[in-house]
């Protein structure tokens, strides 16, 4: 005997399983698809930093006597040239962060590059990070443009390139931006030697983008680098991201007088002026980051989606939760070293409180 079985779409649209019939191979059957069981266990990951732990109330502001590259010669610093291409100019006076003068990069094409060179060559090891100021004119969507440390003796690159738009919202126009690079993520944390940097196009969508370079430099010292807090899977694991939390404390109020909402100001981060060099967060999957957000305001946080899920204050001290939530997990792998990071740009021992966490589950590989 045998029973009529009939398999229909569960969510109510009345389609049913029918027998696949391929002409010419004999076989009748269901087409059907399985998907391994995922074992999830809930687990909260906290950003830490390997010298600081969980606080981020840290000074991450760059001290020491800087070493100024180039700030469109508005003095005289080192020497920029055009390598390759014909795009570049070193002293425009079209805009200018500082001074009357910037370096404009007029849509350079893919593999074109311009070069800083110092004159002479010298250790890394007293500085930092590379800092400088951009201002995108247009056309900067999903370009790519990298920077990198040069020895002309040897004609090769020291350490190794980092893209630009990792480092700040490239579709964000006309308006001057703080760019920070720490020397250890362009591969010059050591006792390396250059004496250039050069900046290379490296993938362009049409036209490539015109933006303007100002006041490049080398800032801080081997003690006084920007502050990166980690949080990755565990060895042998996934980790399923479903949330990511930013927990900011500060001494103010908190409220308005009569007030149904926040007393922030969406100009400054949570009592604090704008920052300088702001938070930087990035996801990083198979080793290339492929997301970074830059973070100077409130506003800058709402922008990017975060919310203001709750806070709580006593009428001096207030301590503000913001939260992204993920409509589908993100999930880091701990096989290709995948993780999200935050570094601290500025001195952020005003605040009171600011630690973050990553809300999701782990699946073991």
């Amino acid at each position: 005997m045998s029973l009529k079985s009939i398999i229909e779409d569960g969510n109510g649209s009345g389609l049913k399983a029918t027998v696949d019939n391929v002409p010419g191979d004999g076989q009748n059957g269901l087409v059907v698809l399985t998907t391994p069981l995922l074992e999830l266990y809930p687990k909260t990951k906290f950003f830490t930093n390997p010298e600081y732990g969980v606080s981020m109330v840290q000074s991450a502001s760059l001290s020491g006597a800087p070493k100024n590259i180039h700030n469109g010669n508005d003095t005289g610093l080192w020497v920029g040239s055009s390598i390759v291409g014909a795009k570049f100019n070193f002293s425009s006076t079209d805009i200018a962060f500082e001074g009357t003068s910037s370096v404009h990069a007029n849509s350079p094409s893919v593999g074109d590059i311009m070069q800083f060179a110092s004159g002479s060559a010298f250790t890394v090891s007293d500085y930092g990070a590379l800092t400088f100021h951009i201002n995108v004119d247009r056309r900067w969507t999903t370009d790519s443009v990298s920077i990198y440390g040069w020895d002309t003796n040897s004609g090769s690159i020291v350490g190794n390139k980092v893209l630009l738009e990792d480092y700040f919202v490239q579709n964000d126009f006309d308006v001057w931006q703080t760019v920070t690079i720490p020397l250890v993520s362009m591969g010059l944390g050591g006792d390396e030697i250059i004496d250039s940097i050069r900046i290379e196009g490296e993938s362009n969508t049409g036209r490539g983008p015109e933006y303007y370079l100002d006041k490049i430099a080398l800032k801080g010292t081997s003690t006084s680098t920007p502050l990166c807090y980690t949080a990755k899977p565990s060895p042998g694991t996934r980790y399923h991201v479903n949330a990511f939390r930013l927990i900011i404390g500060n001494n103010i109020s908190g409220s308005v007088t009569n007030g149904t909402m926040t007393g922030l100001s969406y100009d400054k981060f949570i009592g604090m002026n704008e920052l300088s060099g702001g938070l930087n967060i990035q996801r990083i999957l198979n080793e290339s980051a492929d997301f970074t957000g830059r973070f100077t305001t409130t506003s800058d946080l709402m922008f990017a989606g975060l919310r203001n899920i709750d806070s709580i204050s006593d009428g001096t001290n207030s301590l503000f939760i913001y939260e992204f939530e993920f409509h589908t997990p993100s999930i880091l792998d701990s096989r290709t070293n995948d993780r999200i990071e935050i570094t601290l740009n500025d001195d952020m021992t005003d605040l009171t409180y600011l630690r973050a966490t990553l809300l999701g589950s782990e699946e073991f590989l």
